[in-house]
C-alpha cells in the first residue's frame, strides 16, 4: 500500500497501535495520520502554521507519541510541539537554542535531544523541568529503557558516544569505537 499526501521527504514515522495508524513528519512541515486499512491520511498536523517560523525550517524533524497515543510531539528546527490528538489541539510550543533532532516522551514528560550538548526534559505544557550537560557538541538520538534508563547518542569528531544514564545515579559514557567508559555522579 502506497500512502500519498506529503508533498516532500518523509523524516520520521511512528505506529499509533491503539488506532491502527502511523503518524509521518516531512521535509514538507507537516505531521501527517494515516488510517492503515485504507491508506488514506485521516489528519494534517502542521506545527508551524500561522507562525513567523514558516520557511526558516519548517520540516518536521522528528514525533513521538505518549503511551496512551493521546499526545504528540513534534520537532521542527529550534521548535517543539505538543499535540493532543483526540481535540487536534496544540497546547504548547517549546523553543530551543538548535535545532531538535529527536524526542521521546517519559510519562508526562519530554525528553528533547538536538544539536546542542542538552538533554532537555519538559513538562506537555512546556516548562523546562531540567537540563543535562553532555560533553559533545551534539545527541542524534534519545530513548527510555524499561529499567528507567536513558540512553543518547552522541557524535563528536573522534568518535561516535553512547550516554547511558540512570536519574541521581551516574552517567555511562562510552566510545563505541574503543569502548573507554568514564562514570561519574550525577
Amino acid at each position: 500500500m502506497v500512502f500519498k499526501g506529503h508533498s516532500d521527504y518523509l523524516h520520521c514515522i511512528v505506529a499509533r497501535n491503539s488506532t491502527n495508524q502511523i503518524v509521518t513528519g516531512s521535509e514538507d512541515g507537516t505531521a501527517r495520520i494515516w488510517d492503515c486499512k485504507s491508506g488514506k491520511c485521516i489528519k494534517v498536523i502542521d506545527p508551524v502554521k500561522d507562525k513567523q517560523l514558516k520557511g526558516v525550517i519548517s520540516c518536521v524533524s522528528c514525533i513521538t507519541l505518549d503511551a496512551s497515543e493521546s499526545w504528540l510531539a513534534c520537532g521542527s528546527g529550534q521548535n517543539l510541539s505538543v499535540w493532543n490528538l483526540p481535540t487536534s489541539e496544540c497546547v504548547s510550543t517549546i523553543s530551543s537554542h538548535s535545532p531538535i533532532q529527536d524526542v521521546v516522551f517519559d510519562n508526562n514528560q519530554i525528553l528533547a535531544v538536538g544539536a546542542e550538548p542538552l538533554l532537555n526534559r519538559f513538562d506537555i505544557n512546556g516548562m523546562t523541568l531540567s537540563q543535562i550537560q553532555c560533553a559533545p557538541r551534539s545527541a542524534f538520538s534519545v530513548s527510555l529503557h524499561p529499567s528507567g534508563y536513558i540512553c543518547w547518542r552522541l557524535w563528536r569528531s573522534c568518535g561516535c558516544y553512547l550516554t547511558v544514564w540512570k536519574p541521581f545515579v551516574h552517567i555511562l559514557l562510552s566510545r563505541l569505537m574503543n569502548v573507554a567508559i568514564v562514570r561519574g555522579m550525577f
